[in-house]
């Protein structure tokens, strides 16, 4: 849901195909996030043995974490380049 959001909003906002690209590996990586923390959130209530399958499952509590830490790094690096697209949405389309 994460990517679809994100493309859609570009889309809508005439973005051209890199930028379209960017919002895509945005908006998975944003959701692929979300999943993984509650994943490992869902793990620490209820313990790793009583959930479905999930990255916990997979790969275990750390590794999980790990995962999360890395995306949002590259989350935090890419904002740069999506806070400079909305700055052209709000210039140009809202005004």
């Amino acid at each position: 849901m994460g990517e679809c959001s994100a493309v859609c909003g570009g889309l809508l906002a005439g973005g051209d195909d890199d930028e379209i690209q960017r919002l895509r590996r945005y908006g998975r990586a944003v959701g692929i996030l979300y999943q993984v923390v509650d994943d490992v959130l869902e793990a620490k209530v209820k313990g790793v043995d009583k959930i479905a399958k999930s990255y916990v499952m997979v790969y275990g509590v750390d590794t999980a974490v790990e995962v999360a830490e890395e995306l949002r790094r590259r989350l935090r690096g890419n904002w740069r380049v999506l806070r400079s697209m909305v700055t052209w949405f709000y210039r140009y389309i809202v005004l």
